[in-house]
């Protein structure tokens, strides 16, 4: 129905609920697609909005193709960018969760950190949950420091100081 209208500057009012349904659709190509026409014609707010549903579009893409291994790894590439551009806007800590994600899903886990690290500190109600994804991570490629992640959410003594212990353990084990 969205197509039927003729009129562009009536379009133009409505764009945000033609690319929600899109979303909601999980037509992601075409929404990256209008993304890049009504970004342009917009501003302020409403193109924050927009960018943040690109951002959206492109990482549901990638995960379409979770066959496909390198059509998803270029897709993702491609979605690191786009969630970068949201990072000084109010949809900064999302983007960050997404960038924490994504790095994770390209197994670049320093950069992954680096972004479970940034939320822990931003967000202290949610602060033991992006240490203890940090401190999993760093346990890939840095293990002394692992440790001291994994040490410093016991001193929280929140809810994840069990496993916290546990994969401390481990991490002793293996070294």
């Amino acid at each position: 129905y969205y197509d039927n209208i003729k009129s562009e500057e009536f379009k133009d009012k409505i764009c945000f609920n033609l690319l929600g349904c899109l979303y909601q659709l999980n037509w992601y190509e075409r929404l990256i697609n209008e993304c890049d026409t009504y970004s342009e014609k917009t501003e302020g707010e409403l193109q924050d909005k927009i960018k943040h549903l690109q951002a959206l579009a492109y990482y549901g893409e990638a995960q379409k193709h979770k066959d496909d291994k390198d059509k998803q790894k270029e897709i993702l590439e491609k979605t690191i960018s786009k969630f970068e551009l949201l990072l000084e806007t109010k949809y900064e800590t999302q983007a960050r969760e997404y960038l924490s994600q994504i790095y994770s899903d390209l197994q670049n886990f320093q950069a992954a950190v680096t972004y479970y690290l940034d939320l822990a500190e931003k967000n202290p109600l949610k602060q033991e949950d992006y240490l203890f994804q940090a401190a999993l991570l760093q346990s890939h490629f840095d293990k002394e420091k692992a440790l001291q992640t994994f040490s410093q959410i016991l001193e929280l003594n929140q809810n994840k100081k069990n496993e916290a212990s546990y994969n401390k353990i481990l991490l002793l084990y293996e070294m």
